[in-house]
């Protein structure tokens, strides 16, 4: 049986190697995170779900309503971002289908 410790530990590494890939900025002491929080859309894989999330973001600050992206969404595993990224397609596909969109 895996321990919790050894599957987090695993899934860091994969995430830093995953950023560094890429050539994104991450912390020193902690690869598996980007450097700085503004940069959360290198943490999304699919650029079109992070474009979309954005118009959302941007449409409802519009409409004066909220659209929290949670504060470690730049963590490489921040729960939200790990939704964005394990359902990125169905979701995307989703909202839009369920939500009409002035954008």
């Amino acid at each position: 049986m895996i321990r919790r410790r050894d599957l987090v530990s695993e899934v860091q590494r994969q995430t830093a190697n995953y950023f560094s890939s890429k050539g994104y900025e991450v912390r020193r002491k902690n690869p598996h995170i980007l450097a700085r929080r503004e940069t959360w859309k290198n943490n999304i894989i699919l650029r079109g779900v992070a474009d979309y999330i954005m118009a959302q973001k941007k449409h409802r600050k519009q409409q004066n309503l909220p659209f929290p992206l949670h504060k470690w969404i730049h963590h490489g595993l921040s729960s939200q971002a790990c939704l964005f990224k394990r359902n990125a397609d169905r979701e995307v596909d989703l909202v839009k289908a369920t939500i009409p969109s002035r954008m």
